[in-house]
């Protein structure tokens, strides 16, 4: 959301900065390996829906030339991600 984004890249970042976001929502296409109620640590950011509908078709946001559409998440990341969750139970 823009109140995130203007939170996150704002001033007072450099007062309070910050070491990990967490970007959580409810999502309905992992299924059946992750049914509702589940919790996923991504190995990437994947904007799969930006783009533009044009008359030939979808043009995904890299063919627009607007910098891309997956960005991956450092795997020593994900790995202290899932141990936290896993060690909460």
């Amino acid at each position: 959301t823009a109140l995130a984004h203007a939170a996150l890249t704002g001033a007072d970042r450099r007062e309070r900065p910050y070491h990990l976001v967490v970007s959580a929502g409810i999502a309905g296409g992992f299924q059946p390996a992750a049914p509702p109620g589940s919790l996923v640590v991504s190995s990437a950011i994947v904007a799969a829906d930006l783009g533009a509908e044009t008359p030939d078709g979808y043009l995904a946001v890299e063919e627009l030339g607007f910098g891309r559409s997956v960005h991956p998440v450092p795997g020593a990341l994900t790995g202290r991600v899932a141990a936290a969750l896993a060690a909460g139970g």
